[in-house]
């Protein structure tokens, strides 16, 4: 059975220390948790078996002992029990214990230097040895002056304790050079060894509460390092080209693209081409990009409206776009008998919309997100193909939305994807990208990247919407709006790097 239980916040661990030695240097079995446990929702096991069997429960009072709950829980087990011996450590307010405890008598140690004379130290030495069972304080006697001396010391503990007192005293100095500490196994093999000797002692106590701790710390790694393991492999598996996946709930949809080259614009002889889609130039996208199977929906965006409150511009989200058309942000743009619902894609965004989006996104998962350049665009857009759209010369209505067959927008992997996994680049609505307007490719980096440095506030959409005619949607074909545009018809597709 331990003799004393010392309770004491772990950051005044080099106060309470000198209690501690002290008393293991009279002879008592202490128990002094050597890990600190301040923090965490379970109790440990070793040390209610270790706070149960004490003979006295000697608690380090200051501010800080107050605010954690484990040593209240400690205080509050040795005033149940009758073994409690309060010591103060540091001064406190008179209200800074709890109310079960404000009246419970202490002693005051802190100007305490170690000395025998000291006379809240005897008295303190006084209540443990009634809960031990010997005598421990010296006999003092007060002089003239005011001093303490000693007359008579404590006296000896008898042999059978005096002999237990020897064997821990060698097993503390052993434990206190411990050279393995830290491996699990040699101290498990020390706690034996202090099983064998000392049995219910303090100190088989400590090192079971250090092996507990060891074992934990290693298992907490294992899960860890288990954890990092199961993201790195899915962090490889989703740059796998045509992995679908989403980073995080309510995010969108993405699609891995496969890395490689292509000719990017149109050629002279391509029918219907603009003046602005030249001169064909060739592109590498040498990096893993993923991007949004689809645009961003409409369910999609109010999640980010309601997460920011994003100011759109008008405070109420609502404003007409032409004769008939109104538009709700997080709604959707409609019109009378037309029905849009969550699965649509957004419309009615302005460029910063767009930006302020990916940046909530990018936010939410510590993620790169961003808008596709216009590169990007393109090269999603043909899917390896070199023909006019992405499934051929031609372009049919079951096969895109576009020339007002379906009156509206519709909901988005209503048609066909591309070879690439992708769905809606042609029609349903245009897409913002990343690039500023330039009137023709001349310049145009061949890395990829967006071509941000151009002049005014224009910025490129691409794609065609459910309202263009089919010469809109070539994969090459490109136009600009001011980046304040907001339309019924313009939406926007983010992407990511890895």
């Amino acid at each position: 059975m331990v003799d004393v239980f010392i309770s004491y916040a772990r950051r005044q661990r080099h106060i309470a220390e000198p209690l501690k030695d002290r008393l293991v240097a009279l002879g008592l079995d202490v128990f002094f948790d050597i890990e600190g446990i301040d923090g965490g929702s379970v109790f440990p096991d070793v040390i209610t078996r270790a706070l149960d069997s004490s003979k006295a429960v000697l608690t380090c009072w200051s501010p800080l002992y107050f605010t954690r709950p484990w040593c209240l829980t400690e205080a509050r087990e040795g005033k149940a029990r009758d073994v409690l011996v309060p010591v103060i450590i540091e001064a406190f307010d008179r209200t800074a214990p709890p109310a079960d405890l404000r009246h419970v008598n202490y002693y005051d140690l802190t100007a305490w230097q170690g000395e025998d004379t000291h006379e809240n130290w005897n008295l303190t030495l006084q209540r443990l040895s009634r809960l031990v069972g010997r005598k421990l304080a010296p006999q003092l006697m007060t002089g003239p002056s005011g001093d303490a001396r000693i007359t008579q010391p404590a006296p000896e503990p008898p042999p059978a304790a005096s002999a237990r007192i020897d064997v821990l005293a060698d097993l503390r100095a052993t434990w206190g050079t411990f050279p393995a500490r830290g491996n699990a196994d040699s101290v498990a093999r020390f706690l034996q060894r202090v099983q064998g000797a000392a049995s219910g002692s303090g100190l088989e106590f400590e090192v079971e509460h250090h092996l507990d701790e060891l074992r934990r710390v290693a298992e907490a790694e294992k899960n860890a390092a288990g954890e990092t393991a199961a993201r790195a492999a899915e962090a490889s598996r989703r740059q796998k080209p045509g992995t679908e996946f989403r980073d995080g709930e309510g995010l969108p949809l993405m699609v891995t693209l496969p890395q490689g080259s292509f000719r990017m614009g149109s050629p002279d002889t391509e029918k219907d081409r603009q003046a602005n889609e030249g001169p064909v130039h060739d592109v590498r996208i040498g990096y893993a990009l993923a991007v949004g199977k689809y645009p961003v929906t409409v369910g999609e965006f109010r999640r980010f409206i309601e997460a920011k409150g994003h100011d759109t511009g008008n405070s109420a989200f609502t404003w007409g776009v032409g004769a008939g058309w109104h538009n709700t942000i997080g709604r959707g743009w409609s019109r009378p008998g037309f029905v849009q619902d969550d699965s649509h894609p957004v419309t009615c965004v302005s460029w910063q919309d767009a930006q302020a989006y990916v940046a909530w996104a990018a936010e939410q998962v510590a993620l790169p997100y961003r808008l596709m350049s216009e590169a990007e665009w393109e090269f999603a857009c043909r899917a390896g193909t070199n023909t006019r759209y992405a499934f051929g010369d031609n372009l049919a209505v079951d096969i895109a939305n576009f020339g007002k067959s379906n009156g509206g927008t519709t909901r988005v992997s209503s048609f066909s994807s591309n070879a690439f996994g992708l769905c809606d680049m042609h029609g349903n609505v245009w897409e913002w990208t990343q690039d500023c307007a330039y009137s023709s490719h001349a310049g145009a980096p061949s890395d990829g990247s967006a071509r941000t440095n151009g002049e005014g506030t224009a910025r490129i959409v691409r794609g065609g919407s459910w309202n263009s005619y089919p010469e809109l949607l070539r994969s090459a074909y490109r136009k600009w709006e001011d980046s304040t545009t907001r339309s019924y018809n313009i939406g926007f597709r983010v992407a990511r790097t890895f």
